[in-house]
Formats: C-alpha cells, structure tokens, sequence
C-alpha cells in the first residue's frame, strides 16, 4: 500500500533550557579580575623607577631654592681703591657685624660656611669697598646699603635684609710723602758714638694725620733704626760697619718707608757694667745765717747706692779716684720746722746713672728742722 505523501511524518521537539548569561563566579575569579595582569604589573614598576626618584628630585631641588632668612656674624673691615688715600673703619670696634640674609636655602648655607670657615673669601675679614669720592675725614655710612655690594653676596643671589649695627664708621685720609731722618733708639745710643747712616734720609708714606701729629710737637720726622738684635752690639767694640740695618716708625698701619732697611757705621763702645757703692755721703746745703736760727738733722749717708755705667768710669768709682757724693738743698721758703722730705742730687762720672731702686730711695729723702734755743 502506498504511502500517503500529505501525512507528516512525526517530529522530535527539542527540550527547551534557560540561558545562562550571568554565571556564578568564584572568589578566586573575581581576586584574579581586581589584580592587575603580569604585563600591566610589570609596566607600572617600570613607571616607579622613574617616577619616584625624579620626584624626589624636585622635591629636594624645591627644598634647596626655596627661600629663607638667616641671621649670620662675620668680620669686615674697609679698603678704597683710590690710590692716594687710605680708609681705617672705627665702628663696629670689634669689626663683627650682625646680619640676616636671605636668598635660596642651599646659597645661603654656602655663603655661610665660607664666612665661618675663613672669615671671608680672601681668607680675611670681609673687604667692604668705600667709594673713593667720598671726601677724608670721619665718614657714617649705612651698613646694609655697603654690604650688599660684597660679590660674596650678588655672585650667589643673596640678599641683607638688616645688620647690626646700622652703620658703620671709617676715618678717610690722605695719604702724604715726607722726608724723614734716621736715628738710633736712645736706649741703645748711649753705648754708640758717631753713628752714621746711608742712606741719612727716607721718605714716609702715611696718613696725613699721624704726619701732622708727629710733627706738631716739634720734634724732627723721624724714623729708627732697630738694631737690637745685632750681635755686633753686644761682641764687638770700636768702628763697625753694619748692614741691612731694619727701619721702622712709631706706626705701622698703613705706613711704607722709600727703604726698609739702611747702612750703618758707628764706634761701639765697651757695655755698660754695674756696681753697688757700700755707702754715699750726703753733704746739705743751707743758705748763709740759716743754722744760726735752724737744727738740721738727718741720716748723713745712703748706702748700697746702684749705679750703671762705663767700665772705665765704674773702675774709677772702685779704685776711689772719683768719689761719688750726694748733696741737698734747705731753705725756709720750701721747707717748714718739722720733718721734710727732699731729693738728693748726686756728683756721678760721665755716663754713671743711679739704679731705679736708688733713684726712688733718693726721691723722698728724709731731714728734720727745728728752731734753736727749743
């Protein structure tokens, strides 16, 4: 039997599931989706390496450049650059100045490390340079305004707000040339005779101040000549010749000599010695008529008498072919009845000079008047 075309045959239908489009997921997924992956890890750690330390640097460079004030002592002292004048600072005495900078930290902190290590650039206080049309004589000027112009300071940006004190004072003057003569120191002269020197003159360059001083008291511009370390003066007697001797003048500061040094020829005599006479007598003097009205009583000998001298006159004293005395003066008009003090005068040899304990011992000797008939 035929089969009929127009029956269907039978269909299996399929059996329908839900999606599942939102599935569970565990713990462990979810850490491993919140965690970044190897290359991104590995990326971000490479950012740190460079990051981090170029953060560090801006920080500190920020850190050095930002501005700060400190307080800062150092020295100073005051120069010109006219040749012709010379410029002493008198205030601050000390020569210290208080001061606040202010600039970026890490200059200030090299300003400062070179003013306390060596007291300036230079090795020296703080040269402050005065304007050389400034005129002579005392001069007050503010101190801020002169040490803002150190090059210690504008080469680094650094700034002084205020210093202590607020102002500084120089003495400005004028530097002269005067002729000036050569002479040997009177403690050493007196054992030279005929001394002469080559050059005879020098000429000095100093203040005009201490030139005018010099010369006020009417003395003659001198110079002298220091011979107090030659050996010849204390080895030698007779004619010498000495050379190279050293000069120098009763300043130093800011003072040249045409010549530092000269030639000399003198004659050396024999050194001093010295020698202590037992005892002296003393003689007094008293106007004609005075004893006829007056006692006069008085201790009449000094002894252990000092003197120093010439070895041939001290020799004299010794052998007795000079005798020394010692003598006073009395009258009524500088002394009164009672006790009296007086000064006695010595007859001494040519170049014999007394002791300092004799002198004093001899300044305030003692004598007695009273009336007669009392």
């Amino acid at each position: 039997m035929a089969e009929n075309p127009s029956k269907p045959e039978s269909v299996t239908t399929p059996i329908s599931r839900p999606l599942d489009y939102a599935r569970a997921r565990s713990f462990g997924d979810l850490v491993r989706d919140w965690l970044p992956s190897r290359d991104r890890a590995l990326g971000v750690l490479k950012n740190l390496f460079v990051v981090v330390p170029l953060t560090l640097l801006i920080w500190v460079y920020a850190e050095r450049e930002q501005a700060v004030t400190q307080p800062v002592v150092f020295g100073v002292d005051a120069r010109t650059t006219a040749p012709d004048r010379v410029v002493v600072l008198r205030w601050p005495v000390d020569h210290n100045v208080v001061v606040e900078l202010s600039g970026p930290r890490a200059k200030i902190d090299l300003v400062r490390q070179k003013l306390q290590d060596r007291g300036g650039p230079d090795g020296g206080n703080m040269q402050l340079l005065i304007d050389p049309q400034l005129g002579t004589g005392p001069q007050e000027l503010p101190a801020v305004g002169e040490l803002n112009k150190l090059d210690l300071f504008k080469r680094n940006g650094i700034t002084v707000k205020t210093c202590q004190p607020a102002y500084i004072k120089v003495d400005i003057d004028q530097l002269e040339e005067r002729d000036a003569i050569i002479k040997v120191p009177p403690a050493i002269a007196r054992n030279l005779e005929n001394v002469t020197f080559v050059p005879r003159t020098v000429k000095i360059r100093a203040p005009k101040r201490l030139l005018d001083a010099a010369e006020s008291e009417g003395k003659e511009l001198a110079v002298w000549a220091d011979l107090s370390k030659r050996e010849e003066l204390k080895t030698r007697t007779g004619n010498v010749e000495l050379k190279n001797v050293p000069l120098a003048w009763d300043h130093r500061e800011n003072v040249t000599l045409s010549s530092p040094v000269a030639d000399a020829t003198v004659i050396i005599r024999a050194s001093d010695v010295q020698f202590t006479i037992p005892s002296v007598t003393i003689f007094k003097e008293t106007p004609a008529g005075l004893e006829e009205k007056y006692d006069v009583t008085y201790t009449a000998s000094i002894p252990n008498v000092g003197v120093t001298g010439p070895a041939e006159q001290i020799q004299a004293i010794k052998a007795g072919t000079f005798t020394v005395k010692a003598r006073f003066p009395i009258s009524t008009l500088n002394n009164k009845v009672g006790v009296n003090k007086t000064r006695l005068q010595f007859d001494l040899p040519p170049g014999v000079t007394l002791a300092p304990e004799t002198v004093e011992r001899a300044n305030s000797w003692e004598f007695t008047m009273t009336e007669r008939g009392r």
